[in-house]
């Protein structure tokens, strides 16, 4: 009975490492995916005017794109945020 029990745990230790890097490999897919921000949640996530906003999306150096309307992709934001703050 002993050994049947050692073989469960061992089963149940595989479940449990087989799951562990199912998430992880999601977790991988998930940072490689391009996400990007609109206007208006900048001026939500900031909590200014559209004015402001206008003024940051025109500033030469601040990543913004143009598809359909203006936009910043996720990571370029916090570099850029980063940048800023030095």
């Amino acid at each position: 009975m002993e050994s049947n029990n050692e073989i469960l745990d061992l089963i149940q230790i595989m479940k449990d490492i087989r799951d562990c890097l199912i998430q992880l490999v999601e977790s991988k897919h998930n940072e490689d995916k391009i996400s990007f921000i609109q206007r208006k949640d900048i001026k939500s996530i900031f909590n200014c005017t559209d004015t402001t906003v206008a003024k940051i999306f025109n500033r030469p150096d601040f990543p913004a794109i143009m598809i359909g309307e203006h936009k910043v992709e996720k990571t370029a934001l916090k570099k850029w945020l980063q940048e800023r703050g030095t």
